[in-house]
């Protein structure tokens, strides 16, 4: 009894599903919507080139770009120098960083 009635609701189904397709191929197509035409208006203006001087500003710390660690390898007492041998400090080439007094270092070794 099952069997016959799963079987008769499936048959109409597909009728169903059947008439349902035949309908909506049938049906006329609708012709697309002609576009509107927008007409906009566009302004323009000549430019003339020139330079433009360029402002940075900015604020916080600066880091160096080539950074350079020295390390003494000798020990004694640190003299004074033409500049003061501090971060940012500024030396021409083949000038004298700094100078250490190694001579107390030197005489303690002796002894």
């Amino acid at each position: 009894m099952r069997k016959i009635i799963t079987s008769v609701l499936g048959l109409a189904l597909l009728v169903v599903a059947f008439l349902g397709a035949k309908s909506l191929m049938s049906g006329k197509p609708q012709a697309a919507a002609a576009p509107k035409k927008n007409i906009t208006a566009v302004f323009t203006d000549t430019v003339q080139n020139s330079s433009i001087p360029i402002v940075i500003t900015s604020s916080g710390s600066l880091v160096a770009r080539n950074k350079v660690d020295l390390f003494a390898e000798v020990q004694g007492i640190f003299e004074k120098s033409a500049h003061l041998y501090r971060p940012g400090s500024f030396y021409r080439k083949g000038e004298l960083l700094l100078r250490i007094n190694s001579d107390e270092h030197r005489a303690n070794l002796k002894a």
